[in-house]
């Protein structure tokens, strides 16, 4: 009975397809009923030029790379697009077991160009096992339009170095429930037009996953999410586990921009690593008159949209790293927006430039506002301005010297900083700049409080391992993000804080099914202290759904857990920085608490 049970596990568990069939450059099989494979025989393969024709709703279409690089695009014309789709109607493209390489497309041709309408999104494709690793013709190797429930999935996009026409890596248009994982989308920053982008979302992008990526050399934005339409969205977006490096020109490594001043947002920035940016070379002809590369280039993500989580990530070695940049048309605000948890180390400035070297900006015109930042639990180290007037580790500047930008409601707490290089200089200056052209630092931000300046001591960071050597100021000692907001103490599942929008409950609707809500650890004053997973979050309310039932005090400190597992943290309290070390403060090697146990109780 126990193989019986296996085998009908198995039986249910194995996906079921239509059909399957081969592709190749060259092949001969005159049906799809004919080309069941190998990849080594060419009468068992259909040509690259079926690979539309054939596919239809529910098969999987072997790639074979033997044949040399394909001359036809992906359509995707034979996917299900009459808004009743479901996933068995998916159709996967993807690189043949017995294939002797990973398949290629010939050097002018895109790899998928999948154009849908308002009224028929194409829905239901995965992309597995693929690349075009030379792409030397204009527009874009991945265009899609209009489509829904589409996967890129170990697929690799690299421009060619000769190209300086394209247009970017993917153009990705009026789309939702898209995943985008495990691949490498690289441009050629130096010989490209300046505004050459990298993999773009544009006028309406909603649950999307972009995981274990690595983008850089593009010279524009190498991920970029874009809406200029009114009725566009940016929302329910997740980037994790990526690596973002190498950026060439003045713009940004991740740009989430809206200009219509809708209410978009909920987008969650974890575990990401932005590296190396700032790439100058002026013996290639990067910037449009064929002068040279600017000299400012920039590694950093670019913020105008509402509600983003930013936490454990690392910027490391990046010329004018300034954190996270905001801008904002006139008269705008930009809500809550959560930055923690992060490690910032060695950012600096070229010598030529006038901007820079600082970690955050916020630029706007007059009446800009900026509400319920928080900059809270983060290290900021060895970072270098070359500028005395620009030397505010938080840099709050307005292109209109009679209005500074309203920074309303904001927290700048429990930080650890600093500036290794330029001992004479004030080592955390966090601070407003009215203009370009008055005094530094001239007023603190006001809810400023307990940042530390002090070396965090890295393992070794030359060779970018941040963790925390034993004896960090950084170890233990990370601060609340926020309070239980419930008179007299509560108890059950919902539990009201005074701001939800630290927080994920994964009920963002993130394609993939792999999601879990965030744990976090609630710090009692009577009761005993708790260890909760959030299964949804009412940001309207700030009410934290929690998978199971809880007793809370007021005003209870709310932490999350840099674990983000039930044990929550290493030692007695979360570490500042992006990396939780495996070390206690207390020196009390790898200990790993469980609830219930009070820490750091008030007085």
């Amino acid at each position: 009975m126990k193989y019986l049970a296996i085998l009908v596990f198995l039986t249910f568990a194995l996906p079921s397809f239509a059909s399957t069939f081969y592709i190749k450059q060259g092949g001969t099989a005159t049906s799809k009923a004919a080309a069941t494979g190998p990849c080594n025989i060419a009468s068992a393969c259909g040509d690259d030029s079926k690979i539309n024709s054939w596919a239809s709703k529910g098969d999987r279409v072997y790639i074979c790379s033997d044949g040399g690089e394909l001359k036809t695009p992906i359509t995707g014309s034979g996917a299900c697009n009459n808004g009743k789709c479901s996933s068995s109607d998916l159709i996967t493209y993807q690189k043949s077991p017995d294939s002797a390489g990973v398949p290629d497309w010939d050097s002018n041709t895109p790899m998928i160009d999948i154009d849908g309408t308002i009224s028929n999104y194409k829905e239901y494709m995965i992309f597995k096992e693929l690349q075009h690793t030379n792409y030397n013709a204009k527009g874009w190797p991945i265009n899609i339009d209009y489509a829904k429930n589409i996967t890129l999935d170990n697929v690799d996009i690299i421009i060619s170095p000769s190209n300086a026409n394209y247009e970017g890596i993917a153009a990705v248009e009026y789309v939702q429930d898209i995943i985008v994982k495990n691949g490498t989308y690289s441009a050629d920053g130096q010989t490209a037009d300046t505004e050459s982008e990298g993999f773009g979302f544009y006028y309406n992008a909603v649950e999307i996953l972009i995981y274990n990526n690595r983008f850089g050399n593009a010279t524009h934005n190498s991920l970029r999410f874009y809406n200029i339409t009114p009725n566009g969205r940016i929302e329910n977006i997740v980037i994790r586990g990526n690596i973002f490096e190498n950026q060439w020109e003045h713009h940004y490594t991740l740009s989430l921009k809206d200009t219509t001043e809708a209410d978009n947002g909920r987008i969650l920035i974890e575990e990401n690593i932005f590296q190396n940016g700032g790439q100058s070379d002026d013996s290639n002809p990067c910037t449009p008159d064929g002068g040279g590369c600017e000299t400012d280039q920039l590694n950093y993500p670019r913020i105008g949209v509402h509600q983003v989580i930013q936490r454990g990530n690392v910027f490391a070695a990046n010329d004018l790293d300034w954190g996270v940049y905001f801008a904002a048309s006139s008269a705008e605000t930009i809500n809550d927006i959560k930055h923690y948890h992060n490690t910032h180390y060695d950012s600096k400035i070229p010598d030529s430039n006038t901007e820079g070297g600082y970690m955050f900006l916020f630029d706007g015109s007059e009446n800009f506002k900026l509400t319920g930042l928080a900059i809270i639990n983060n290290i900021f180290w060895k970072y270098n301005a070359k500028e005395s007037n620009r030397d505010c580790q938080l840099y709050a500047d307005n292109d209109n010297p009679s209005s500074d930008p309203d920074l309303v409601n904001d927290r700048v707490e429990n930080n650890l900083m600093g500036r290794s290089n330029s001992p004479t200089e004030s080592a955390h200056r966090w601070g407003k700049q009215d203009s370009k052209n008055t005094a530094t630092c001239n007023a603190m931000i006001p809810a400023w409080s307990n940042n530390v300046d002090a070396n965090p001591s890295f393992t070794n960071p030359a060779e970018k391992k941040f963790s925390l050597k034993n004896g960090s100021p950084a170890i233990d000692k990370s601060g609340r993000l926020t309070q239980v907001n419930d008179s007299g103490g509560g108890s059950g599942t919902s539990m009201v804080v005074d701001d939800a929008t630290f927080f994920y409950g994964a009920d963002w609707s993130i394609p993939g099914g792999g999601e879990s809500g965030d744990f976090i650890y609630v710090d009692n004053q009577s009761s005993p202290d708790f260890i909760a997973q959030l299964s949804g979050v009412n940001y309207l309310t700030d009410t934290l759904r929690l998978t199971s039932s809880q007793k809370w005090d007021d005003n209870a400190d709310v932490y999350w857990c840099p674990l983000r597992n039930a044990s929550c943290f290493n030692g007695f309290a979360p570490d500042i920085g992006a990396i939780e070390s495996e070390i206690s403060q207390n020196s009390i090697s790898s200990k790993k608490i469980s609830a219930p146990l009070n820490f750091r109780k008030r007085k």
